[in-house]
């Protein structure tokens, strides 16, 4: 992971220490003013966005401060003519990240100490690198049907609706038109995993991995998996201990088939074990 750092408001001008910036909302517009002295930044922070933005190449993922009145993520202040808050919304530089990638993982800093939020935004960081390396060079429709073999429990967690649709399409790609179903399929790729997943996604999905292990396991582990996975749909068990829990046992028992599956190993297990 390469990691581009930025601070929108030193990239239009202003220096450090400096003097507080609010959002006003100003009729139907909402305005970014220097607190000290009224003064109205606004065009300039979406220049320096427009033109940030512009020179950045193979974006996966943004990260941004929360709180903030250029980077906040749906949580920046809004004040009204009274100099009290009538809102929070994105800061103005998060709405331009948004408008330019609607399809990419933007997140806050600080959700990030969430371990499910964390994983989601991970997650989709990786498997968006990774699909758009290997559709940019793809010559061989087994490269595609491969790829999709691995995100096959990503796909099902996030869509899946479009696993479906993403297997045709490997499926029926050739050499006369690799190009353009490589194209296609990084685009619905990231339209499937646009939403982040809820509790009963992931549920559904353990229940599909115990489908392939469960011949090997005793009866009272069986029970004692599906009594965990329910416990957590039910929301007593966290993920990560869970997914810890099938992790073992799919060593133990030697699955290749789900060693090898994204969903259990989405990014590098060192930042599974960063504290936040």
């Amino acid at each position: 992971m390469d990691v581009v750092p930025v601070c929108p408001e030193v990239g239009m001008g202003l220096g450090v220490p400096r003097d507080p910036l609010i959002l006003v909302k100003k009729n139907s517009s909402t305005k970014l003013i220097l607190t000290k002295t009224g003064e109205d930044f606004t065009e300039r922070l979406l220049s320096f966005a427009d033109s940030f933005l512009s020179s950045a190449n193979s974006v996966d993922g943004v990260l941004l401060k929360s709180a903030s009145p250029s980077c906040g993520v749906r949580d920046a202040k809004v004040y009204g003519k009274g100099g009290g808050v009538v809102a929070r919304s994105d800061g103005l530089f998060a709405a331009v990240v948004r408008s330019r990638y609607p399809h990419l993982p933007i997140e806050s800093e600080k959700r990030l100490l969430n371990y499910e939020i964390r994983r989601d935004f991970l997650t989709r960081v990786f498997a968006i690198a990774h699909v758009r390396e290997v559709t940019s060079g793809a010559r061989d429709f087994r490269e595609l049907v491969e790829l999709h073999r691995r995100y096959k429990y990503v796909l099902m967690l996030y869509n899946p609706s479009k696993l479906k649709t993403l297997g045709r399409m490997a499926a029926g790609a050739g050499e006369e038109n690799m190009r353009e179903v490589s194209e296609t399929y990084m685009k619905t790729f990231l339209e499937a995993l646009f939403k982040p997943p809820k509790r009963g996604s992931y549920a559904n999905v353990l229940t599909h991995i115990y489908s392939h292990i469960k011949k090997e396991l005793t009866e009272e582990e069986r029970r004692y998996v599906l009594d965990l996975v329910e416990r957590y749909r039910r929301g007593l068990v966290d993920l990560k201990t869970l997914l810890i829990y099938f992790k073992g046992f799919i060593y133990r028992l030697g699955s290749k088939y789900l060693a090898e599956q994204k969903f259990m190993n989405p990014y590098p297990e060192e930042l599974d074990n960063v504290v936040v």
